[in-house]
């Protein structure tokens, strides 16, 4: 399952400037194409490093990003960040109750999606869509993480 999460988090990550296109040319996104949706709110499942759990977001129209996580049950998290629209980038970070406050930075970017995953044979951005996803990454070095691996994949999913 770790394996998955890794290669899905790579996956969306693997263009700097990634966002959601309709024909998208092979060099980057078109900026006239580009699909915004709004800020992530409301209840996600979230996966990270293959602990599961409940993410809960509220976010202000400045983009400030406030909520819960609850990965270590039955800790619950204040977290807060910040949302970036042109990006569709979500960071946050998340004080670790069981490691004394210690943070974890999540950045992590937004998409929509439709069951299964991967269809073959289909590209660009889904036709009807049936959930929102988050996938990206968190960094750990005091919390479980170490210089020779400090970041770790996680993904959120949100039914529409």
């Amino acid at each position: 399952m770790d394996m998955y999460l890794r290669s899905l988090a790579a996956l969306c990550l693997s263009n700097s400037s990634f966002g959601q296109t309709v024909g998208r040319p092979p060099w980057g996104p078109d900026p006239r194409k580009v699909i915004s949706m709004t800020a992530p709110q409301g209840h996600w499942r979230i996966v990270a490093d293959g602990f599961q759990g409940d993410l809960n977001l509220t976010a202000d129209p400045q983009g400030n990003i406030h909520g819960t996580v609850k990965i270590d049950a039955p800790n619950v998290e204040q977290i807060h960040g910040f949302w970036d629209e042109a990006e569709q980038r979500l960071i946050f970070q998340r004080p670790v109750q069981n490691a004394g406050g210690k943070p974890q930075n999540y950045t992590g970017f937004l998409f929509e999606a439709s069951s299964p995953l991967f269809q073959d044979g289909t590209y660009g951005p889904p036709i009807n869509p049936t959930f929102r996803m988050i996938a990206g990454s968190f960094d750990s070095y005091d919390v479980g993480g170490s210089g020779a691996r400090p970041l770790f994949g996680w993904v959120a999913r949100q039914n529409i």
